[in-house]
């Protein structure tokens, strides 16, 4: 008998332990970091050889299904407190389904991680082309005031034919555009992404262990157990005729819904996922990271102290000639005499609370306890291009629009009906 070292094991996480064939029995032995296949020709010869022990670790997947369950386009918001200790990946993410299987099927996947190696940022992906010849494209966002895994926040992906852009606590920290933003494979090679984007996904969220210490540090420092703890996870769907989103549903995970919700259970690198790693415990739903044979939820889950903070309904790219919106709605185009919806001067009779200004790649606000603050920058056809809430108590708040094609815009910022707005150009 003889053993090949065939590949990595993340490509071949779904391979079956065991397979039998006719007199033919192949197995697959985890041993490091790499999968080995050997061959043994009777049944009975099988428990004469010892085939390596899976990793001594259990991870949990949450992951959408169905017609409430499979999405093309739209927004994805969840109110989260991430996991994080050398060895983790705590995620969020779509994904089509098949991208797995190779053989001439395409990789889409759009990713949040936060990862083991730094638990004050993460990391957004595409992943794209084939599980033969993967394409990537990583950013990392600062996660703080808490960090990812001392308090929520709530991350957001969102993605259009025309975009996909990632947001932390209501403010876009990458927008990756159809057409002008690109990934690579190990050759360097370059490939659009957004664009290859096609198929229906699904929304997944995940807990596990990756034998790669460059990315996520040294999983044998790891400390058991570590949870993901979701608050609620709302879908919104998008038409791409209006270019409008439109709540689909929310989950504040009361009780498990298993018409849009399954439960993972195959092996993940050093991890298998159990079902028993995924529960709801007084309204959140927990993913647990733990030894094996000490799978279960945690007696106690810390609360979100400002559940609603961020909670509330995504109205969507508008224009003036949106239907269905609301007459005291912000319109960059609106020649009216009331000063908070003038976007040509700044608010007048109230004196500035706030101040803005602009930098090569974003614009900074200044004022006292901006929480809260809404922003968003238009197109000269009063198509809302990017849009955000500010977080910050006090002192200077930046936000970058680096993601922007060269053009004009204008920006409009509200702070409690006290609003500005400049016209910029970015060159």
């Amino acid at each position: 008998m003889s053993f090949v070292i065939t590949e990595r094991r993340p490509s071949l996480a779904k391979i079956p332990k065991r397979f039998i064939f006719a007199e033919v029995v192949g197995f697959i032995g985890v041993k490091g970091d790499f999968i080995m296949i050997g061959k043994i020709l009777t049944l009975a010869a099988l428990s004469a050889v010892a085939v390596f022990a899976a990793e001594p670790y259990s991870g949990a997947e949450l992951w959408s299904h169905g017609s409430n369950g499979l999405f093309k386009y739209g927004r994805f918001e969840a109110r989260m407190q991430m996991a994080s200790s050398p060895g983790t990946v705590s995620s969020m993410f779509l994904y089509y389904d098949s991208s797995y299987i190779g053989n001439g099927k395409p990789w889409e996947e759009i990713d949040i991680e936060v990862l083991g190696k730094n638990d004050a940022r993460f990391q957004s992906n595409i992943l794209s082309n084939s599980k033969e010849d993967q394409y990537s494209s990583e950013g990392f966002h600062d996660v703080v005031n808490p960090k990812a895994n001392a308090g929520y926040h709530t991350y957001t992906i969102v993605w259009t034919p025309e975009y996909v852009s990632w947001e932390l606590d209501g403010t876009e920290v990458r927008r990756d555009v159809s057409g002008v933003n690109v990934g690579k494979n190990k050759s360097n090679n370059t490939r659009e992404q957004v664009n290859t984007l096609v198929h229906e996904e699904s929304l997944r969220f995940n807990l596990w262990l990756s034998g790669s210490p460059g990315w996520v540090g040294d999983y044998n420092q790891c400390s058991f157990p570590q949870y993901q703890y979701i608050n609620w996870i709302k879908v919104y769907s998008y038409d791409t005729q209006t270019k409008q989103f439109s709540l689909k549903w929310k989950d504040n995970f009361d009780t498990f819904n298993s018409s849009i919700w399954s439960k993972g259970n195959w092996d993940m690198e050093k991890v298998t996922h159990k079902e028993a790693n995924v529960n709801i415990v007084n309204g959140y739903l927990v993913l647990s990271l733990t030894r094996a044979g000490q799978e279960g939820a945690p007696s106690y889950v810390p609360q979100d102290p400002n559940p609603e903070l961020y909670d509330q309904d995504f109205a969507g790219p508008s224009s003036s000639q949106s239907t269905g919106s609301s007459s005291s709605a912000f319109n960059p185009f609106d020649n009216s005499s009331s000063s908070q919806d003038n976007p040509e001067a700044l608010v007048a009779g109230v004196e500035r609370s706030f101040s803005l200004s602009m930098q090569k790649d974003g614009f900074t606000v200044d004022g006292a306890d901006m929480r809260g603050s809404s922003w968003a920058v238009y197109d000269l056809n009063g198509v809302v291009l990017l849009k955000g809430t500010l977080s910050r108590v006090s002192g200077s708040q930046f936000v970058s629009t680096r993601n922007l094609p060269r053009g004009a815009y204008l920006l409009h910022v509200n702070r409690n009906g006290i609003s500005q707005s400049m016209r910029f150009v970015k060159p």
